[in-house]
């Protein structure tokens, strides 16, 4: 992957840092989408579609920075 640093610690604990904060924006806002669309009447499973793809929509564009450095 992009891990810079000279000390595999180091390495290791961004790379820990960074899979944890991908999988909290994938949890809260696939949670926070199903919610929403089960408000909206949406049948429980396609609220479940909604919130996954929305999930993986904000997980992947929140995190692009992390994974391509400047």
């Amino acid at each position: 992957m992009g891990n810079y640093t000279p000390c595999k610690i180091t390495a290791d604990f961004e790379a820990w840092i960074e899979a944890s904060t991908k999988g909290a924006v994938l949890l809260f806002t696939a949670s926070e989408l199903e919610y929403y669309a089960l408000r909206a009447n949406f049948n429980p499973f396609m609220a479940g579609v909604i919130g996954g793809m929305g999930g993986g929509i904000a997980q992947a564009y929140a995190t692009v920075p992390s994974a391509f450095p400047a």
